[in-house]
């Protein structure tokens, strides 16, 4: 149910182990930076990360004209340049190109509405230049594969514990490291189709 972002459970123990310990302290060397600004990119990553696979209005999988399809690619990159550098900027755009490219040919192609209910978030290490940024988020996510009469939908509301890692970059805070770890799972009504899970479309 996770992305291929998410590590080994094992790795990811660690990560959340030395956030638990160092919360509630932001060490002073250098930590003039906006706590804010730390908090607010933070939450544009998770965000863009669950919503960059919604359809926008007027387009129609697998119908897609040539400007369509420039113009969708373009969002995307614009979306994700603006919340993200280094590693995870480089696999989002690696996933979610593909997926435009799906768009563009393909009507069955997996898509997703998304909406963040919650997101708290703790500084654990700031400094003029990086940040690391521990938290917690809920996300209610729908996915539906399929044409019409075929038209397959699945979806629930999916907590999420999170370790983010931040560049001042450009003048701008951007997440380079995102991993996740699952703490719950409630599906909706709708049954899951088999073989499915509540990934993000455009998710490797």
């Amino acid at each position: 149910m996770l992305s291929r972002l998410c590590r080994p459970v094992s790795v990811l123990a660690v990560a959340f182990s030395v956030a638990a310990c160092s919360f509630g302290s932001v060490p002073a060397t250098e930590a003039t930076a906006d706590p804010s600004a730390v908090t607010q990119a933070t939450r544009l990553a998770v965000t863009t990360y669950y919503t960059s696979s919604m359809v926008p209005p007027g387009l129609v999988p697998g119908a897609l004209t040539t400007a369509q399809a420039q113009g969708l690619r373009s969002q995307i990159i614009a979306e994700f340049q603006s919340c993200a550098t280094g590693p995870f900027l480089l696999d989002r755009l690696s996933a979610m190109l593909d997926w435009a490219d799906a768009m563009e040919s393909n009507a069955a192609v997996r898509t997703s509405e998304a909406d963040v209910l919650r997101f708290d978030s703790r500084i654990v290490n700031l400094t003029n230049s990086t940040a690391t940024v521990s938290g917690h988020f809920q996300v209610h996510q729908v996915n539906a594969r399929g044409v019409r009469a075929s038209l397959t939908t699945w979806g629930g509301t999916l907590d999420q514990d999170y370790v983010a890692i931040l560049q001042l970059t450009d003048g701008g805070w951007r997440v380079s490291s995102l991993e996740f770890h699952q703490t719950n799972f409630a599906p909706d009504a709708t049954s899951q189709p088999a073989g499915a899970t509540q990934e993000r479309a455009g998710s490797k």
